[in-house]
């Protein structure tokens, strides 16, 4: 079993720096533009397939009510 020195824990810290910095250059990137319009894209698809799997299947007692 190895031994903590202080030194170990400074050096066990700095992983944190470039994950860190990853993390942020994602939610960049999340925010860009062309990402929001691919979250578009699927979400429109995502859509379309709830409606066209809505009109495959036999209306529910339920939604009639409504």
């Amino acid at each position: 079993m190895e031994k903590s020195s202080p030194s170990d824990s400074h050096t066990r810290e700095l992983p944190w720096r470039p994950l860190l910095a990853e993390a942020e250059n994602l939610v960049t990137l999340v925010a860009s533009p062309q990402v929001q319009e691919k979250r578009l894209q699927f979400y429109q698809a995502l859509e379309q397939s709830y409606v066209a799997l809505e009109q495959a299947m036999p209306s529910l007692p339920n939604d009639q009510a409504s």
